[in-house]
């Protein structure tokens, strides 16, 4: 009883701290936010240049096309999951890898709502809102704290700041993105199989 109250105890801390971690990122997780959005226009105006990206638009749907809602959401949550994953941890190199997770998604949400907008104007964009909304915000943590990662080697004493920044990130992964990623999941698995 004593092991199970002290393992409760630690990790309502680590939790804690890594929701602690998350406020003293929010200036990196609202830059993230900016360049998605600022990586979605481009997608929306240059959309006609982009046509590059059906390819992977039709790799996307093959891989999920005839699963049904238990193993779509599994196919969600482990995408979004790698997804988060590489995005903040590979963050360490400069946030190079991070920078261009972003410019990649928002890019490819620009082409989509381009083609969507063509099609039927407002009528199917509201498709992407319900389960967009945990599934973003998971993202914008990820991608804000591998900036943030990739950021230490500007600070005063990188080594120390390095250690603080991955078990921070560590701890903010674990007890916020993958509670939200999972919860994205079952929302868009439920919704695609709906809609379908």
């Amino acid at each position: 009883m004593k092991k199970r109250r002290s393992l409760l105890s630690r990790l309502k801390s680590w939790a804690s701290e890594g929701l602690e971690y998350l406020k003293e990122s929010r200036r990196y997780i609202y830059l993230s936010a900016a360049l998605f959005i600022l990586f979605i226009v481009i997608g929306f105006c240059f959309a006609d240049k982009l046509t590059i990206l059906d390819s992977v638009i039709k790799e996307m749907r093959e891989s999920v096309s005839g699963l049904d809602g238990k193993d779509l959401t599994r196919a969600i949550f482990l995408s979004n999951i790698r997804a988060a994953f590489f995005s903040l941890f590979l963050g360490i190199l400069m946030g190079i890898f991070t920078i261009f997770n972003i410019a990649l998604n928002g890019t490819l949400i620009g082409y989509v709502i381009n083609a969507l907008w063509i099609d039927s104007g407002f009528t199917h964009l509201w498709k992407l809102l319900p389960h967009g909304i945990f599934e973003l915000l998971a993202l914008f943590i990820a991608w804000g704290l591998g900036i943030r990662l990739g950021a230490f080697i500007f600070s005063k004493n990188p080594g120390k700041d390095l250690k603080k920044r991955l078990i921070g990130s560590i701890k903010a992964f674990t007890f916020i993105i993958i509670p939200l990623l999972f919860i994205a999941a079952i929302i868009e698995g439920l919704l695609i199989a709906f809609i379908a």
